[in-house]
């Protein structure tokens, strides 16, 4: 009877993994194509200090100028991060790429004080000074509170969000009540998502680790002209049962993910624009057992 449950269960789970392949590939079809992005025009570029003074730079051609990093989350207003009445930690995109996680829980407990559960991969509340949030539900009975670009997200379950579209998370560790409502008692995560600043660009990639982990993800985005840009990833990832070399095979505990998400922005002026942005993240696994 237990061999029976396990090629059933094996079985299924090849078939969703063909299911999750697909989808990828129709995906990559549905995104854009990168183009070569437009030759920059040279201009002058005018520095002001904190005090007013200001410097010239000349032309640039392209050039990267590295400014002041800001945060947004404490005041809801750009500031350094000096400048804020309350303790913020910057995830940076670096940072991001060097972790080696697979989602948003797994990041945080990298790099952020705080008490991080995760339930068979597809469950991730956040905690933080004593509360977290409310990985079942939405985030009105959470204590912690995720947001999206300054925007709540609807869940306190972090395995729902796509890692590939966060360019820099932004952590506020204490009470934020004032600003967020009663959901921000412990603290609020913002994770700031990309938007495709910079040359149209597009990237595959493929990962394959233990347990038949295997994972495929494409990215898409840039600036189209000077007023409109945009980002788009897709991605789908698998693991099987664990397996312990001392107790076997933990049936049901594999996992099956499938993201999509991105941002397209349209700038008026310097001051205006209006952007449009989702995710959708599609979770499928079961219940352990010891059967």
């Amino acid at each position: 009877m237990k061999k029976s449950r396990t090629r059933s269960t094996r079985s299924s789970r090849k078939t969703r993994k063909t299911t999750l392949l697909s989808a990828l590939c129709l995906g990559l079809m549905l995104l854009p194509t990168a183009a070569g992005a437009a030759p920059q025009d040279e201009e002058d570029t005018v520095f002001e200090d904190a005090t007013g003074t200001q410097t010239s730079a000349g032309k640039t051609s392209g050039k990267t100028t590295v400014l002041d990093e800001v945060v947004v989350t404490a005041t809801r207003t750009e500031r350094r991060p000096i400048d804020v009445p309350i303790t913020t930690e910057v995830i940076s995109q670096e940072d991001i790429r060097l972790s080696g996680v697979t989602d948003v829980g797994d990041l945080l407990s990298k790099h952020v004080t705080g008490h991080f559960h995760k339930y068979n991969g597809l469950l991730s509340p956040i905690g933080l000074r004593g509360f977290r949030s409310d990985s079942h539900g939405d985030d009105i009975s959470s204590s912690v509170l995720i947001l999206i670009d300054g925007h709540r997200v609807g869940t306190g379950n972090a395995a729902k969000i796509n890692m590939d579209r966060i360019e820099r998370v932004e952590v506020i560790k204490g009470p934020s009540s004032a600003l967020y409502g009663s959901a921000a008692l412990g603290g609020v995560v913002n994770l700031i998502t990309k938007k495709g600043d910079g040359p149209l660009t597009g990237s595959l990639g493929m990962e394959y680790g233990s347990f038949d982990y295997f994972k495929a993800h494409a990215t898409a985005g840039g600036e189209v002209n000077e007023k409109l840009r945009f980002f788009a990833t897709i991605s789908a990832d698998t693991v099987d049962d664990y397996d312990d070399p001392k107790f076997g095979t933990v049936y049901n505990t594999g996992v099956d993910k499938a993201n999509f998400g991105g941002n397209i922005t349209y700038s008026f002026n310097d001051h205006h624009e209006i952007r449009i942005g989702g995710n959708y993240a599609h979770l499928l696994s079961q219940t352990p057992s010891s059967l």
